[in-house]
C-alpha cells in the first residue's frame, strides 16, 4: 500500500473516530492536539504529508481543534490551496445525519408508538404467530427487526430496549 501511495500526487484525507456508545464501554478521551500530533506522524510513517491537500472528518470540537493545528502546520510548510479555505473539509454524511436525527425527534412519539407496538408484538409467541399468519395471507414480506445503529435511521430495535 505504501508503494501504491508513492505513486499519488494529491490525496484528499478522511479520518473517524469510532465510539461504542451501546455497548457502554468506555474510551479515553483524545484532545486535537494529540490527535493532530498522531495523525502529523502516520502522515510522515507513509511520507504522504506533502501530499494532502483536504481532511474529512466529523463536526466535533475534537476535530476542529486537530484541523486548526493542523492546518498551522501545513501552512508553515507549504502554500496550502486557495489560502487553506478547503483544507478543513466537513463529513456531509456526518452533518446528514444529524439533520435526520433533528427531524427523527420531531416524530418521537409516532415512532415510540410503533415501538411499543413491535415490544408488544414480541412479548408473545401467540401474537407472533398471529401477525406472521396476516403478513402471508396479505403476501407481504416480514422480517425481524435489527438491532438501532444511530446511523441507519429505520432501526429500532435499541431505543426500544432504552424506554
Amino acid at each position: 500500500m505504501k508503494r501504491a501511495m508513492s505513486l499519488v500526487n494529491i490525496i484528499f484525507l478522511t479520518t473517524n473516530l469510532w465510539w461504542s456508545g451501546e455497548q457502554k464501554i468506555g474510551y479515553m478521551g483524545v484532545t486535537g492536539e494529540v490527535l493532530a500530533r498522531e495523525l502529523l506522524r502516520v502522515m510522515d510513517d507513509w511520507h504522504i504529508r506533502e501530499k494532502v491537500i483536504s481532511i474529512s472528518v466529523d463536526n466535533t470540537s475534537s476535530n476542529d481543534n486537530c484541523i486548526a493545528r493542523l492546518k498551522v502546520d501545513f501552512s508553515n510548510r507549504r502554500n496550502l490551496a486557495l489560502e487553506g479555505q478547503l483544507f478543513h473539509v466537513r463529513c456531509c454524511a456526518y452533518i446528514l445525519n444529524i439533520l435526520v436525527q433533528d427531524g427523527l425527534d420531531v416524530i418521537k412519539p409516532c415512532v415510540d408508538n410503533i415501538r411499543n407496538g413491535v415490544r408488544y408484538l414480541l412479548n408473545s409467541k401467540t401474537r407472533c404467530k398471529a401477525f406472521k399468519k396476516i403478513v402471508d395471507e396479505l403476501g407481504l414480506e416480514g422480517r425481524l427487526q435489527g438491532l438501532d445503529t444511530k446511523t441507519r435511521w429505520n432501526s429500532t430495535w435499541l431505543n426500544n430496549l432504552r424506554h
